[in-house]
């Protein structure tokens, strides 16, 4: 899956990545904006659900 999804995005031109779309979520936005704002949105949102499960394992979990 991760090999497909970077062939994907890697195939992906600088006028697809301006095409707005709707994302039913917010406003109309451009597909790259899209992208990145929903890949650091989701990567953040799993970091406290990480450190919870190391500070269990008895793990450091968050650097901070």
């Amino acid at each position: 899956v991760k090999a497909a999804a970077d062939a994907y995005l890697a195939g992906l031109s600088d006028d697809d990545l301006d095409t707005v779309i709707d994302t039913q979520f917010m406003d109309e936005m451009p597909l790259g904006a899209v992208f990145s704002t929903f890949i650091v949105w989701h990567i953040n949102n799993h970091n406290g659900e990480i450190a919870a499960l190391k500070g269990v394992q008895g793990h450091q979990g968050l650097q901070f």
